[in-house]
C-alpha cells in the first residue's frame, strides 16, 4: 500500500508541475527548488526528485550542472528543427499509408478521431492530447519502414502536441477538426492529396509556435 501512494504522491506532483509550467505560473527560465517544491506540497524530496525526473524526460525542464533545475526555454529554432524533422517523416509515411492503409487501420483512426472529439468538448487536454499522438503515431506506423517508426519517436511528438495544445491560439474543438482533411484523403487513397494536408497541418502548426517562442 505504501508503494502504491508514493506512486499516486509523484503523479500529483508531476500533473501540478507541469500544470504550472504549460500555464505560465512558471516561466521558461525559472528555477524550480526541489525542497521548496516538497515543502510547498507538503510531500518528501525524493518524490519530488522523481517527477522531476520524468518531466526531464518530458522535455519541460533541464538539469544545468552545478547549477540547478530549470523550465526549459523554447527558442525559435527549437521549434522550427522539431517540426522540420516531424514534417519530413510524417510526409513519407503518410504517402506510403495512402497506398496501404487497411479498412482496418481506417477503422482505428476515425475512432481516434472521435476520442479527440469527446475530449475536447470536456476540455481534457491530457486525453486529447494523447489521442492526437496516438493518431499520427497510427499512421506513421502503417507506412511499413521501422526505421522512419523509431526516428519519429525520437522526435518527441507527445511534448510538442503537448506545448501546441496548451500554448497555441486555437481551440481543443478547432484542433480536432483538423485531422478530418487528412483522414479524408487517407481514405481515398490518395497520395499527394494526403500529403498536402499533412503539409499543410504541421507547417501551421510549426508556424504559430514558431511566434510564441523565445528568439534564439
Amino acid at each position: 500500500m505504501n508503494a502504491i501512494r508514493k506512486e499516486k504522491l509523484k503523479d500529483g506532483v508531476l500533473a501540478s508541475l507541469k500544470d504550472a509550467i504549460l500555464g505560465g505560473e512558471l516561466k521558461p527560465g525559472d528555477r524550480i527548488v526541489e525542497i521548496k517544491v516538497a515543502s510547498d506540497m507538503g510531500v518528501s524530496q525524493g518524490t519530488v526528485r522523481e517527477a522531476l525526473k520524468e518531466l526531464e524526460h518530458f522535455g519541460l525542464i533541464e538539469n544545468r550542472s552545478y547549477k540547478g533545475t530549470y523550465v526549459k526555454r523554447f527558442t525559435k529554432k527549437d521549434v522550427s528543427d522539431a517540426y522540420d524533422a516531424r514534417l519530413i517523416l510524417e510526409l513519407f509515411a503518410v504517402e506510403r499509408a495512402a497506398e496501404t492503409i487497411s479498412p482496418e487501420r481506417l477503422d482505428f483512426l476515425h475512432e481516434l478521431m472521435e476520442k479527440m472529439n469527446d475530449a475536447a468538448k470536456k476540455g481534457d487536454v491530457n486525453s486529447f492530447v494523447d489521442y492526437d499522438v496516438r493518431f499520427h503515431e497510427a499512421i506513421v506506423s502503417t507506412c511499413g519502414n521501422e526505421m522512419i517508426v523509431k526516428l519519429w519517436h525520437l522526435a518527441n511528438v507527445s511534448l510538442w502536441t503537448l506545448v501546441a495544445t496548451n500554448l497555441g491560439k486555437r481551440s481543443l474543438k478547432n484542433l480536432a477538426a483538423r485531422h478530418t482533411d487528412i483522414y479524408s484523403t487517407l481514405q481515398s487513397h490518395d497520395p499527394q492529396a494526403v500529403k498536402e494536408a499533412m503539409r499543410i497541418h504541421l507547417l501551421e502548426l510549426r508556424d504559430e509556435m514558431v511566434e510564441k517562442a523565445e528568439e534564439v
